[in-house]
This record gives C-alpha cells, structure tokens and sequence, in this order.
C-alpha cells in the first residue's frame, strides 16, 4: 500500500493532535484535573488565586500589626522613663 503525501502529511498531522491531545489529558490528569469537567477546574484555579492574594494581604497585615506594636511598645517605655524622671522617681545619672 502506497501513501500519497498529501495522504501522509494527514496521517502525521492526525497521529500529532492525537498524540498531543492524549499526552495533555494524562498530564492533567496526573496533576488531579478532571478534564471532562473544564468549568470545574476553572473555578478550583480561580478559588487558589482568591486564597493566594488574601493570604499575600493578611500576610502584609499581620507585619504592619507587628511593627505598630513594636513602635508602640518602644514609646510607652520611653515615655514611661520620661514621667520617672521628671517626677523625681529616678535618681539622677551620677557624672564625675
């Protein structure tokens, strides 16, 4: 049996698209992607990337809380050792 070439270059292109196509559906199968179901995975991908940006936020969040209690803290110290010295409860720094 002899192919023309247009025959052959139909049978490669076919075999390719097959072959591609079966080698995308069990990569995402493999990944846990049920392909007979695309608007699903769709919106399994779309909740990841909602679950993504809240966490990078809370995760800027929780650092700005951080530092703001930290500064706070520093200030209260400070401003607790000012009152102490100006109301005399703490003795003066000895010099000489």
């Amino acid at each position: 049996m002899s192919l023309t070439e247009s025959e052959l270059e139909a049978l490669v292109a076919r075999a390719a698209e097959e072959g591609g196509r079966r080698g995308v559906h069990d990569a995402f199968l493999t990944l846990g992607i049920d392909t007979e179901k695309p608007i699903e995975a769709q919106k399994d991908f779309a909740h990841l990337h909602k679950s993504r940006i809240y966490s990078e936020r809370m995760a800027t969040f929780s650092l700005a809380a951080l530092i703001t209690a930290i500064i706070s803290g520093a200030m209260t110290v400070a401003w607790a050792g000012y009152n102490a010295l100006v109301n005399g409860k703490v003795p003066p720094p000895h010099t000489g």
